[in-house]
């Protein structure tokens, strides 16, 4: 069932791909983002989607055979490896364009779905020797189809709204919003990797109708939570030091814009959380609708205030985009799925990081070194708290 679901999902975004770069779209969107004379880099975006969707299939295909340090060290390579490369060009050559950027990018992405299909290649070969079922195919179809616009989807929600503030704004106003919006992504990936390891188990159970499945995708949920909330907190207390440590004191117009997105990586767990409950249950419908119509919704917000409220206009429609589309899953998922608040403690969570972040507040480190002791201290506190309130 699944290289049925890879077949028809491989071909069905080929045609979706080659329609956006062939067709009117193309010289739309390149109109409307003003990036025209980046003709080549978006055709090479395109490949980059095409075997995104790809490993996205193979990523959850061997999490569910439960080969989890397979599964990650391979998703680390489709979202983070590509950039060791990168920085190696730069190493040697002092500089590197967009383009080499994009086609580096695509390299790590294809060269991570090229293992996994070698490793792969014994079932691929069953699967071959298979008799063509179109009962199964169609059932395959059905299900993976709307795996489809969750890719797309996802990367249009988090580029886009840097397209449209290039249009309507400047290169520095893209500059002073992705660099929150990139520091806030690494607290996303430390959230998210607690309901990787956890969610093999919990679909077992599901399918076998154990009750242990409650407990299990409350644990993905709490974990998640343990380590993100303490993390938006010390971001928000720490942020004017974190962006003057990385970029420097020409980037700190961009700590006003940290604030109000604080809430973007905290709603986009709690979508990854349903968007696993719903994939469980075979209500992957769902999660391309809500994907696919929180990017439409960014979009349009994003045309909509920008030019109204600026940089600003970006961050608001990023935010409101995965809280809608955590609600719109999370009333599909309570259906198929239960959560246990009373497990989860999001309660004593939360009460534990904000005390945390008081005494970080008051001591106002500066440099490295003391901001660095700061973030310790404010851990260990962390941890203390969490025995202390029984979390």
């Amino acid at each position: 069932k699944f290289y049925a679901i890879v077949i028809f999902n491989a071909v069905i975004v080929a045609v979706l791909l080659l329609v956006a770069y062939f067709s009117p779209f193309k010289p739309w969107f390149l109109g409307i983002t003003n990036l025209q004379a980046y003709s080549a880099e978006f055709g090479i975006c395109l490949f980059v989607i095409f075997a995104m969707a790809m490993g996205k299939l193979f990523f959850e295909y061997y999490s569910a055979k439960e080969r989890l340090n397979f599964a990650n060290t391979m998703d680390f390579l489709v979202n983070k490896g590509w950039m060791f490369i990168l920085v190696a060009i730069f190493l040697i050559f002092r500089s590197f364009t967009l383009s080499q950027v994009f086609i580096v990018w695509l390299v790590g992405v294809v060269l991570a779905v090229l293992i996994y299909s070698l490793c792969s290649l014994g079932d691929i070969k069953i699967f071959l020797k298979e008799k063509f079922n179109t009962a199964v195919l169609k059932r395959a179809l059905w299900f993976g189809l709307p795996v489809i616009p969750v890719v797309i989807s996802g990367w249009l929600i988090s580029l886009s709204d840097r397209f449209i503030l290039n249009h309507f704004m400047t290169a520095e106003a893209v500059g002073l919003y992705t660099l929150p919006y990139s520091l806030l992504g690494v607290v996303k990936t430390f959230g998210t990797s607690a309901s990787v390891v956890i969610l093999p188990y919990f679909a077992a159970a599901y399918n076998n109708k154990n009750k242990d499945s409650t407990k299990l995708i409350s644990a993905a949920m709490k974990f998640g939570l343990v380590l993100i909330v303490p993390f938006l907190v010390g971001a928000a207390v720490l942020g004017k030091q974190i962006i003057l440590i990385i970029s420097g004191a020409k980037y700190l117009p961009a700590v006003p814009y940290l604030l109000p997105l604080l809430l973007y990586p905290l709603f986009y767990f709690m979508a990854s959380i349903f968007y696993d409950g719903l994939v469980v249950a075979g209500q992957t419908k769902h999660a391309g609708i809500a994907y696919t119509g929180a990017a439409i919704l960014n979009i349009i917000l994003n045309i909509w205030w920008i030019p109204k409220i600026g940089i600003y206009g970006a961050v608001f429609s990023t935010v409101l985009s995965y809280l809608l589309m955590s609600i719109y899953m999370y009333s599909v998922f309570k259906k198929y799925c239960k959560i246990s608040p009373s497990f989860i403690k999001f309660g004593r969570i939360l009460i534990a990081s904000i005390i945390m972040g008081i005494p970080i507040y008051f001591i106002n480190p500066s440099g490295l070194f003391m901001t660095e002791a700061t973030t310790a201290l404010g851990g260990a506190i962390y941890c203390i708290l969490l025995l202390v309130f029984k979390v």
